[in-house]
């Protein structure tokens, strides 16, 4: 499976098939329920579970255009608990993301400060550190 980053036009590409989720403000619905963006992040959330890290990776780091509790506990999840540092570290800094956009903010620096304490990956521990100072 090869993706790229969702970009800032909305685009997120996977192995040739590009998905396009248009800005939440947009007002454009989905011919079924629900907009472009929910469908996509749906997408994303399943690909959050991937068995290639590098698939896992580039979802949690697409997600940060998410304004979703259910988004942001799933990473909080994948940010304590997914086998590869490089997943870790991206989920991270969607929640740092997603935090300020749901007022999560000291919640998340609760968290990321307990984190810290038991993170040996240096991906994941600069992330982590990053998101922190950008809280504050």
């Amino acid at each position: 499976i090869k993706t790229e980053r969702l970009n800032h036009m909305g685009r997120l590409t996977i192995n040739n098939f590009t998905f396009i989720l248009p800005d939440r403000t947009s007002g454009i619905q989905a011919s079924k329920p629900g907009t472009f963006f929910e469908k996509g992040e749906e997408i994303l959330l399943r690909l959050t579970n991937d068995k290639e890290w590098l698939v896992r990776t580039e979802a949690c780091d697409s997600l940060g255009i998410s304004e979703s509790v259910t988004t942001y506990n799933i990473l909080k999840k994948i940010a304590k608990k997914d086998t590869s540092g490089y997943v870790r570290g991206y989920a991270i800094i969607s929640l740092g993301d997603i935090a300020v956009k749901i007022h999560k903010e000291n919640e998340l620096i609760k968290f990321l400060e307990e984190m810290l304490m038991h993170e040996k990956t240096e991906f994941t521990k600069i992330n982590i550190y990053t998101v922190l100072y950008n809280l504050v």
